[in-house]
């Protein structure tokens, strides 16, 4: 299932005149994985190399299968251009007699997410699901080896995600799912001590970060979207008693604010208001 016509204020005082929320059943796969590359052009990625689209920015929807991508289950996908899109997952591949490890997968689009070719990655590594891409050329991903017990690596594309060569980065601190990169080399991720780190390097070093703090202690953030090295906003799930959350900073983390939200839907009163926010981005400085 597919939830469109999502919109939301970084601030509840500000709410827009209208404030929907519309499902549409998709068929038999969870789409994971959605992005607009044009106002009306929209596409969304599952599992077992699912796709549905959009031609009318989310009103009807087309669903099919990628035949080159049946053994794919993709987590992100961004249109950092109009033409260009960039999705990450993983295959499931043997890689002993014993089990199975999840493979890295990579994909790009070069028609706004019509059709999609698979991405060169060196290496098996293990991708957690993070993708920013802060231009149409350079994308990053948060990557683990597969065989290391430390994880936490930044791979880098340089040619819109086309190829992706294994990162000299530091290993230090486990990334673990959101990423946001507000510029070429600077990004937020989820992951460390404290929840969150930093680099301004592309990686090659990180600085450990406050996540901000609830009633049940670290919040789980599942998504960020960080406009620069200051102002982020973290969404997520509050793990005590476990509903969602939206939380702001404007100093690089040192201080966290909580933003209330409400929803004009009974989406939130079906679970009696328990559940995870999973994605945030945003159109302009004040548009969420």
């Amino acid at each position: 299932m597919l939830f469109r016509s999502i919109v939301a204020t970084e601030t509840a005082h500000h709410a827009p005149a209208a404030l929907s929320w519309t499902v549409t059943p998709l068929g038999p796969a969870e789409f994971n994985a959605v992005a607009c590359s044009a106002p009306t052009y929209c596409v969304a990625l599952g599992p077992d190399g699912w796709m549905a689209s959009s031609d009318d920015g989310g009103a009807q929807w087309t669903t099919g299968r990628m035949a080159s991508f049946d053994n794919t289950t993709f987590d992100s996908v961004v249109c950092p251009s109009a033409s260009r899109c960039v999705a990450i997952g993983f295959d499931y591949e043997a890689i002993s007699v014993s089990g199975y490890s999840e493979v890295g997968v990579a994909a790009v689009s070069l028609d706004g997410g019509r059709h999609w070719r698979h991405a060169r990655i060196s290496g098996s590594v293990y991708l957690s699901g993070g993708l920013a891409c802060p231009t149409p050329d350079v994308c990053y991903a948060a990557a683990s080896g597969l065989h290391e017990a430390v994880s936490g690596f930044l791979l880098v594309s340089t040619d819109g995600g086309l190829t992706w060569p294994t990162s000299s980065g530091e290993p230090k601190y486990e990334l673990d799912g959101a990423i946001s990169c507000p510029e070429v080399r600077s990004c937020w991720a989820t992951g460390g001590r404290y929840g969150l780190v930093t680099t301004t390097n592309g990686g090659r070093s990180w600085t450990l970060r406050h996540g901000p703090l609830g009633a049940g202690g670290l919040v789980g953030v599942s998504s960020l979207y960080c406009r620069n090295m200051l102002r982020c906003i973290a969404v997520g799930i509050e793990h005590s008693p476990g509903y969602p959350v939206v939380f702001v900073t404007d100093d690089g983390g040192s201080s966290w604010g909580f933003a209330s939200f409400r929803s004009s839907s009974a989406l939130l009163e079906e679970v009696d208001g328990f559940g995870s926010l999973a994605s945030v981005t945003c159109s302009t400085a004040q548009y969420c």
